[in-house]
């Protein structure tokens, strides 16, 4: 059933862009090992993706998430980025459609974060 979702977590630009095939074998890799990874649709970011069902609209607080425990986790899947490029994030959006973080493309990440 689709909900609103809250998710939270990390984005860091690959070191080097991934073809449709390599990011639709990461995608299938990353899933498998239940990571809470993600690669966007052009292949060009990766992010995590903590979601939290519980929380909707209303204001909520929050700390920075856990970034050591983010780098640890493209070590532990051999992702490659460009360190200087993380920057937190949350997003309140609708799981019936494709999600925010996965249509973002690294130039408007690059024009809104860096």
């Amino acid at each position: 059933m689709s909900a609103t979702v809250f998710s939270t977590g990390f984005f860091a630009i690959l070191k080097t862009p991934l073809s449709v095939d390599e990011r639709e074998e990461l995608s299938e890799i990353l899933w498998d090992k239940d990571s809470n990874l993600n690669i966007n649709n052009e292949g060009t970011l990766v992010y995590s993706d903590i979601r939290d069902e519980s929380l909707g609209y209303g204001l909520h607080f929050f700390i920075d998430g856990d970034k050591d425990a983010f780098l640890k986790e493209l070590k532990d899947m051999d992702i490659l980025i460009n360190e200087d490029s993380i920057h937190p994030y949350n997003c309140l959006w609708y799981n019936g459609s494709e999600s925010y973080m996965s249509v973002l493309t690294l130039e408007k990440y690059k024009k809104n974060m860096l």
